[in-house]
């Protein structure tokens, strides 16, 4: 399972959702399901068919990214405290980079209150996917504000 094309569904879910978030961060617009559905139907994943197709799993994958996607936007003000209280003195909401917002806000939605996801997945999860969108230092600014939230942390329902 060490390539793209069989990876897990949850991982290419979490891409998509990380990338719906980065999107959703730069336009400003209040949250719209509809955009959601069709950013899930038109964002083609690197080196395979488009979302859209019949794949079982990028079926499967693109079902994930919007129950992660709805339930952080639904609970947005939550996932976004939680994250602000492990930010250290010398880092400001606005100086974190939006993908790493977007980062961030995934695996602390699965942390939180996705009980069938082991924290620590959520967390190695969220370095690969900052090793792949952010920058050099991205992997390891998520993977200690992460490992402080875990930490730190009781599941809520």
């Amino acid at each position: 399972m060490s390539s793209e094309k069989h990876s897990h569904y949850k991982h290419l879910g979490r891409k998509l959702a990380t990338q719906f978030l980065f999107q959703y961060d730069f336009s400003g617009a209040e949250f719209n399901p509809r955009d959601l559905e069709l950013f899930l139907e038109r964002v083609p994943l690197e080196g395979e068919n488009p979302v859209g197709n019949d794949d079982r799993r990028i079926r499967r994958a693109s079902k994930y990214a919007a129950k992660l996607v709805e339930s952080i936007m639904e609970r947005l003000d939550e996932i976004d405290s939680a994250i602000k209280g492990f930010l250290s003195e010398d880092w400001s909401w606005e100086r974190i980079a939006a993908i790493d917002k977007a980062i961030l806000r995934v695996a602390t939605c699965e942390m939180l209150f996705f009980d069938d996801v082991p924290t620590l997945v959520s967390i190695n999860e969220a370095v690969e996917i900052a090793k792949q969108f952010g920058a050099e230092s991205s992997k390891a600014f998520v993977n200690g504000l992460l490992d402080a939230l875990k930490n730190d942390t009781v599941r809520k329902d």
